[in-house]
């Protein structure tokens, strides 16, 4: 997922460096923190993802 997020700022144009600043700071992990917190994505393989080990992370995406 944090590749995944660099890749696409750059893409942007955009510094991947300041996502990795978030991440190295825990700032960016509410899906972890927050039980009732969705994560909105367009990838289609990010239903495989858990959290916490075995819990499925309830998610915001265009079928």
């Amino acid at each position: 997922m944090v590749a995944e997020t660099c890749f696409l700022l750059a893409r942007g144009g955009h510094d991947p460096a300041k996502a990795l600043a978030l991440v190295s700071r825990g700032v960016v992990r509410m899906s972890e923190l927050y039980e009732t917190s969705r994560v909105f994505t367009l990838n289609s393989d990010f239903h495989i993802d858990r959290r916490h080990g075995r819990k499925v992370i309830p998610l915001l995406r265009p079928q």
